[in-house]
């Protein structure tokens, strides 16, 4: 495969959908409650874990979603992941979960199947060390999201990654993004 460019990766990106016809009222309401209950079960649980945006905004940090919210237009970042947790784990400070590498595989399997960029905000304290014998092993385990990416960069989709913090992880991180 040879190099591409981003820019015109960009600038050739399908247009994802089409306006409606024929709107009725009553199910656009209804889409708006559910839209609506969504947004609430996704601020409940994106509010749980160790480390509140409060303290990190106390040290003078931003937390992901906020560094994500500065970086893209109000309404346009769909958080894949922030519903299903499969563990129904809490977020512990960056470190790997069991159930976690099942997210970015589902995150990965949208990105190829939409042909859109695939784009990680990655700040990580690597495996949450009790747990490290059910997230590694298995075909859907934590190895698979990196055989994953290259393979989206084989067929030309982005994997985009921005490495926050010192990471002590980060090392082997670089390879999570075989595009930037």
């Amino acid at each position: 495969m040879g190099y591409y460019s981003m820019p015109k990766y960009f600038q050739e990106m399908p247009t994802i959908g089409k306006p409606l016809v024929n709107v009725k009222e009553d199910n656009a309401n209804e889409l708006k409650a559910i839209e609506k209950d969504i947004h609430d079960k996704i601020e409940e649980i994106l509010a749980k874990g160790i480390t509140t945006e409060e303290k990190l905004n106390e040290r003078g940090q931003l937390s992901a979603m906020q560094r994500i919210n500065a970086l893209v237009d109000a309404g346009t970042f769909c958080p894949l992941n922030s519903l299903f947790n499969p563990e129904d784990n809490k977020k512990m400070a960056g470190t790997w979960e069991p159930g976690q590498a099942e997210n970015l595989i589902r995150c990965s399997d949208a990105a190829k199947m939409m042909n859109i960029p695939l784009v990680y905000l990655l700040n990580c304290a690597g495996v949450d060390f009790p747990y490290q014998d059910k997230v590694y092993p298995n075909r859907r385990g934590g190895g698979t999201p990196f055989f994953r990416n290259a393979e989206l960069n084989q067929l030309g989709i982005p994997v985009i990654v921005g490495i926050y913090g010192t990471n002590p992880a980060g090392g082997g991180y670089h390879s999570i993004s075989p595009t930037i």
